[in-house]
């Protein structure tokens, strides 16, 4: 079983990436290259790259992951 700790940071790797690649805006761009590079920091920085206007649905998804 996996500890709460590392739960909640797949949680943020993960819905994270999904909220953010929705998302992305900016126009040119590779979409799966932004996903590559954005990789490493997303544990970190998930709740913060989701618009704000999606924070609500993010924090509602990551408890049912949790749960």
């Amino acid at each position: 079983m996996l500890s709460l700790d590392v739960k909640d940071q797949i949680a943020n790797y993960y819905l994270g990436m999904i909220f953010f690649l929705r998302h992305d805006h900016r126009k040119g761009k590779n979409f799966f290259l932004n996903a590559t590079n954005l990789a490493p920091m997303m544990p970190r920085r998930g709740l913060s790259l989701v618009k704000k206007s999606d924070q609500g649905k993010y924090l509602e998804a990551k408890q049912a992951f949790l749960n």
